[in-house]
């Protein structure tokens, strides 16, 4: 799904590539290729769009600018790429755009997919759009697409016999496959508007509260591996890397803000923006719901046979990654530890979205 056509040497080791904290893992980034692999958390906050700042910063001074910033649109919701871009063309660092959930979202009224480098989109079979497999790429620069084509389809030389100049991959999506996906593409806007529909359903029938992120208080950080807090102090002239695991935020709501009647918070969109609600996640504050915490609910489903997941394991949390440099404040780990993702299917019925809420209020003891 992720082919490199930069005409650039490869990264060597103590190259790096900035990726956020929550993402599934980039099949582009394997351990045995050396690779350092810096977690920048792509927040909608302006503190956390300030860690891929501190850790290009970080990097230049220690081994040079990274290769690429990896930007990933979760769940469907358009990540803050105006001032991403913005800080990626400050170092001359390019954007590689990673819309694999956000097929059907916008920006503004511009398209996620269209604002990397390059972009890629999947096609797996837990996407709105699936052709049981593979994906797309994507980018305005036709002889870097032409690349990709080489490289992805074994990279075969011009002549009349199996040669190879460079090291090739069978990444190429089948004729059928792309068939079915091409298919699918015509009923785009009618899986979006599903999508989104599964989300004002369970949003009308778990509280209507919208989360706040400004809301959240800094607990103080211990060795302890914990989840993150949400805020630390501003970040000093010599960024260094953060701590791995400090103690979790806590929901502290300010007065001002309305808490939710079941404890129960949503994503908001903000102004401007358009997700394909792909997924639909919650946080789950057991200082509001009587102590029931996300587990809770998870394991309650699950015993009605109804699949739901935490939200994405950070990535300076997986095992794969340990030992590698992290900069962040900490968001990944509290969405981490609150965060849900509900059943989001194009195809749930009304009466299958009744049982998911139901189920949830008798944990909540409603």
């Amino acid at each position: 799904e992720r082919a490199s056509t930069d005409d650039s040497p490869e990264p060597s080791p103590g190259s790096s590539v900035e990726l956020p904290g929550e993402n599934e893992q980039p099949s582009s980034v394997r351990r045995e290729e050396n690779l350092e692999a810096l977690r920048s958390e792509v927040g909608r906050n302006e503190k956390s769009s300030s860690n891929i700042r501190q850790s290009t910063e970080s990097r230049q001074s220690k081994s040079g600018l990274p290769k690429a910033i990896i930007v990933v649109h979760l769940y469907g919701m358009p990540a803050k790429m105006d001032r991403i871009l913005e800080i990626a063309g400050r170092y001359g660092v390019p954007v590689i755009e990673d819309a694999a959930e956000a097929l059907g979202s916008t920006l503004n009224g511009k398209n996620c997919g269209n604002f990397g480098k390059f972009s890629v989109l999947s096609f797996n079979g837990n996407k709105i759009i699936t052709t049981s497999g593979g994906g797309a790429l994507l980018s305005d620069d036709a002889a870097k697409i032409q690349k990709a084509r080489f490289l992805a389809t074994q990279a075969r030389d011009d002549a009349p016999h199996y040669q190879h100049s460079e090291l090739g991959y069978n990444y190429r999506l089948s004729n059928i496959s792309a068939g079915i996906g091409r298919g699918q593409m015509e009923v785009l806007d009618k899986r979006v508007a599903a999508r989104r529909a599964n989300h004002e359903f369970y949003f009308q029938n778990l509280g209507k509260t919208y989360w706040q992120p400004s809301t959240f208080n800094q607990q103080p950080s211990t060795s302890n591996p914990q989840p993150s807090t949400i805020n630390h102090q501003p970040s000093t002239s010599n960024p260094q890397p953060a701590t791995r695991n400090p103690k979790p935020s806590t929901f502290n709501l300010q007065p001002s803000t309305k808490p939710s009647p079941t404890g129960i918070y949503f994503l908001p969109e903000p102004s401007g923006y358009f997700s394909n609600r792909w997924l639909t996640t919650i946080l789950v504050n057991p200082e509001e719901t009587g102590g029931v915490t996300r587990e809770d609910i998870r394991l309650a489903l699950e015993e009605k046979s109804i699949e739901c997941r935490p939200l994405w394991k950070p990535m300076h949390q997986q095992p794969l990654y340990e030992g590698c440099e992290y900069y962040g404040q900490g968001v990944s780990d509290f969405l981490f530890e609150y965060g849900l993702c509900l059943p989001s299917g194009s195809n749930l019925t009304d009466d299958e979205r009744e049982l998911v809420i139901g189920e949830i209020k008798s944990v909540l003891g409603e």
